[in-house]
């Protein structure tokens, strides 16, 4: 097999990239302890909470200036910069917010 010229290699390259960019890249880190889950994310996601027989699922649906707009449990609200919002049967508070960066602590509501 002959190996692809390089103006064919630079161009799937160049297509991959331009790919991520539409779809846009979104990043996630979660450190959880026997209190809840601190949830750093980067760009509108799902994420996974697990709190031994907790577990839970925390869509965050809208970032923007002073809120995000989360799901969870088949209800959804914002939760604005500093505050706690109960959503579901999970407490979100928006720890930080900087951009499309998003620093959550979730906790079991009750």
């Amino acid at each position: 097999m002959r190996p692809l010229p390089r103006p064919a290699v630079r161009s799937g390259v160049v297509a991959l990239v331009a790919i991520a960019a539409l779809v846009g890249c979104t990043t996630s880190r979660t450190a959880c302890d026997s209190g809840g889950c601190t949830v750093e994310l980067s760009g509108k996601q799902t994420v996974e909470v697990d709190l031994g027989s907790f577990e839970r699922a925390v869509d965050v649906e809208v970032i923007s200036a002073g809120a995000v707009v989360v799901a969870s449990g088949g209800e959804v609200d914002a939760v604005p910069a500093g505050r706690d919002t109960v959503v579901g049967d999970v407490r979100v508070r928006l720890v930080e917010l900087d951009g499309d960066d998003v620093t959550l602590r979730i906790t079991p509501a009750a």
